[in-house]
């Protein structure tokens, strides 16, 4: 295909067009998606030929160049594509995402999002598609369009969150130039401020496949800059993908889900997080409980500590990132305040959704102190209680030992008739009473 020198557009969904300088056409698919492990990614004419695709594209395709995509998808996908390519040139704005099956395709169904290519006459010059695999989808991808990937500033990492190389631009907006990212860590290099939850997430990436997304902050001489950051797993490493977060983005705990004076009124403290875990509201109750807790929670623009939890840390940050996803949780933490007391406390965890979204968690604690030492003391009762039913058995069981000692030593020979009697019905006696003693300190150590 013959390309005038121009500029070129890639009509997203987003309706931010991205544009393509001529001189760099044959780089239509970005060097990343060249070696890409997860994504297809080809170029179609007008008509559904192939101009260019992706290694992944063409090895587990089978799919060369100037051949037409129709030829190897089964009936119902051919049929689908041809409808999507229509409503793209009637509606080149909207998105339109497709599922697709290749005839010699031997994974699952894939997932793909279609995108027109112009000129600056506006004149339509093909179609450029990514697709993922069904499997790979579900894994719940942070990027609202697939063609988004395109927007992104992109790094490669090592297996140990070390940076091995990155665009130009991600070099400049993490640090000054690549020369002082290459080698540096993502998690320990001080290169970006994360909360206790983001590292949590990038530490679980490490031991297993997926990605994660999360949002991050940059010192710079001119101030903080903010960014929306995307991580994903591959065999080499791992790959980065940024891009500015908007301030209505990072900024989302302007926004509050009640008012001050409805919190209040809620029994017990209460904590409502934003998912990057930043602190959006808490009643009076919870900002006190803090300082009492010694932690730095107090405030509402911080990040939610979870140190006061002592062991049990960790586990509280899990339910809070289980909560978003819409499971309800609940824990009980045993918190050793400032002054060295123990208070025991339970936390359950709700999501709150706005306009349909899973927007936020509240935390509302419930004091169990009072009812913990009411146990303790009764724990405490029923041990003293244990301990003096089995004490007489000790206290007992000597003195009695000796008797039957001392009657075994009786000569019944140098006894009158009568003694003997009483000495005969005094030894049983004292044998029943030894196997009294004995089963009861058996069943009394049996409650132990």
């Amino acid at each position: 295909m013959q390309y005038s020198k121009s500029t070129y557009w890639i009509i997203t969904p987003s309706f931010t067009p991205k544009l393509i300088s001529i001189e760099h056409i044959e780089q239509l698919i970005p060097e990343f998606f060249q070696e890409s492990e997860h994504f297809y990614l080809v170029f179609l004419d007008i008509e559904g030929n192939v101009e260019d695709s992706n290694a992944l594209f063409k090895g587990l395709l089978g799919i060369s160049d100037s051949s037409s995509i129709f030829d190897h998808l089964d009936f119902r996908s051919k049929q689908e594509l041809e409808g999507l390519i229509d409503q793209l040139m009637l509606k080149p704005k909207e998105q339109y995402p497709v599922l697709l099956q290749f005839i010699d395709q031997k994974r699952a169904q894939s997932w793909w999002e279609f995108s027109m290519v112009i000129n600056s006459e506006m004149d339509p010059l093909g179609f450029i598609g990514i697709g993922v695999d069904l499997n790979f989808l579900e894994r719940k991808l942070p990027w609202n369009h697939l063609i988004d990937l395109l927007n992104f500033g992109k790094a490669e990492l090592d297996e140990n969150l070390e940076f091995i190389s990155a665009e130009p631009l991600v070099a400049d907006w993490i640090a000054n130039g690549s020369s002082e990212l290459i080698g540096k860590s993502l998690l320990n290099s001080g290169l970006f401020e994360l909360n206790s939850f983001d590292r949590l997430e990038l530490e679980k990436i490490l031991s297993t496949e997926g990605v994660t997304q999360f949002k991050a902050r940059v010192k710079r001489a001119s101030g903080y800059f903010s960014y929306s950051i995307n991580l994903l797993k591959h065999t080499k490493g791992f790959l980065l993908f940024m891009r500015p977060a908007p301030k209505d983005e990072f900024y989302a705990n302007n926004v509050k889900p009640f008012a001050n004076e409805q919190l209040d009124l809620i029994s017990g403290p209460v904590w409502i997080l934003e998912r990057n875990f930043s602190v959006v509201q808490q009643n009076s109750l919870a900002s006190s409980l803090i300082q009492q807790w010694n932690s730095s929670n107090s405030s509402a623009k911080s990040g939610f500590n979870t140190e006061f939890a002592g062991d049990k840390s960790k586990r509280l940050m899990e339910i809070i990132s289980q909560t978003f996803e819409g499971q309800e949780k609940k824990l009980a933490v045993k918190i050793t305040n400032k002054t060295g007391g123990s208070e025991y406390w339970t936390f359950h965890t709700k999501v709150i959704y706005s306009e349909g979204k899973k927007r936020w968690v509240m935390i509302q604690g419930i004091d169990q102190s009072v009812l913990y030492n009411r146990i303790n003391l009764q724990e405490k009762e029923i041990q003293t209680l244990r301990e003096l039913a089995i004490r007489p058995s000790h206290i007992l069981r000597s003195p009695l030992s000796s008797m039957l000692g001392l009657l075994d030593l009786i000569d019944y020979r140098k006894l009158d008739e009568e003694n003997q009697k009483y000495i005969s019905y005094l030894k049983p006696l004292a044998q029943e009473l030894d196997e009294v003693i004995r089963n009861n300190a058996k069943k009394m150590s049996q409650l132990d």
